[in-house]
């Protein structure tokens, strides 16, 4: 049945792609070339794909070795702050694999944390360093955290007190758990643990957390609600959510829209760190051209807006802490009296209780007297 399905496939995209020169169908040229296992030497694949194919530049990343799997690599991360690196064994980006689908429809869930390190999880990573001081103490969850890159850099800076990775695909949670051993040592002030949340299923057992992080969660409209569920459900009522998120054609207006109708207060910043817009700007100009690694940027699609999220602050009951006021404004002179008056009375009966005594020593030493002279 498995040979049957993919010759059906290929055959498909076939046709498809040989209609026209179209990038629709360059991208069915990319599929079936992939489903034969062949290359793709005379298509460029960054100039049709939706995938980003470039970065910001925020981190130094190095291919240290190929693993014994074909489809998979191990990468080094450098970190800035503190002064370490992060391996992370990754997808190759040019691998496939039918098995994802069938993982993805058995679990009703995407796979995109094993296609490639999407640009918002590398700023998200820069901006969790750059702000670890934001995070000192904190439980910290990170929301579709693929290779778990911004999860593991924020728990080496030792600031948090917990950081769970979480993610639907539990093929995606594998890879976090393998990567969390891998760089076990980095993690000297930091309880870290991969767990397995399916936004739709989640039943309440990681508790509520003091900040919520995700990359490019917004990607498919049809996960809003259920996102928006999850912040309800985990987010702490004094907690803030981190979402480095690209626009996406009204995407990601959608969905800050859905959160504020169930109650939340949101920030949406495009200029919110200076490094990162200028890294920015200078793509947006070079775009299309080959001054820069990344001829297909788009802001749309590539550049991660900040969506931060928050419960409202609750409103002070001025009318009970008037009621307050005015309780002391009208007993408070009133009590003050009668702690006077008690003390008053406390006094008197003091000075009575001694005269008393002076005037029983007196007695018996006259009577002692008397007593003498007879």
């Amino acid at each position: 049945t498995g040979a049957l399905y993919r010759t059906w496939l290929i055959r498909v995209v076939s046709v498809m792609s040989d209609q026209n020169a179209s990038r629709n169908s360059a991208r069915w040229s990319i599929l079936r070339d992939t489903l034969l296992r062949r290359g793709s030497a005379t298509r460029n694949h960054s100039e049709v794909s939706r995938r980003p194919t470039g970065r910001f530049g925020l981190l130094s990343v190095e291919t240290l070795t190929s693993t014994e799997e074909k489809d998979w690599e191990l990468l080094q991360y450098r970190l800035p702050q503190p002064s370490t690196s992060i391996t992370l064994r990754q997808r190759r980006e040019e691998a496939f694999d039918l098995k994802d689908f069938k993982v993805c429809n058995e679990n009703k869930i995407d796979n995109t944390g094993l296609v490639c390190m999407w640009p918002a999880e590398e700023v998200l990573t820069y901006y969790c360093i750059a702000h670890a001081e934001a995070f000192r103490g904190c439980r910290v969850l990170e929301l579709g955290a693929g290779a778990g890159l911004a999860g593991l850099a924020l728990a080496a800076t030792g600031m948090a007190a917990e950081v769970v990775l979480t993610d639907g695909n539990p093929t995606v949670v594998e890879v976090l758990r393998d990567n969390i051993r891998r760089n076990q040592g980095s993690f000297t002030h930091t309880n870290v643990h991969a767990e397995m949340l399916h936004w739709a299923h989640y039943d309440g057992r990681l508790g509520e957390f003091d900040v919520v992080i995700a990359a490019d969660c917004t990607f498919f409209k049809d996960f809003h609600a259920s996102l928006v569920e999850i912040l309800q459900h985990t987010l702490h009522p004094r907690g803030m959510v981190f979402m480095f998120n690209p626009a996406r054609h009204g995407s990601l207006d959608r969905f800050a829209d859905l959160v504020r109708q169930v109650g939340f207060e949101t920030l949406l910043e495009e200029e919110y760190d200076g490094i990162v817009w200028d890294r920015h700007q200078r793509l947006s100009a070079a775009a299309g051209t080959s001054r820069e690694a990344w001829p297909a940027y788009n802001v749309e699609t590539c550049f991660p807006l900040l969506l931060q999220i928050r419960w409202p602050s609750k409103p002070r009951n001025w009318l009970k802490y008037g009621v307050m006021i005015s309780c002391l404004l009208y007993l408070g002179p009133r009590i003050w009296v009668s702690v006077v008056e008690n003390l008053q009375v406390k006094r008197k009966e003091r000075r009575n209780s001694t005269s008393t005594e002076v005037l029983a020593v007196n007695t018996i030493h006259e009577d002692f007297n008397v007593d003498m002279d007879g």
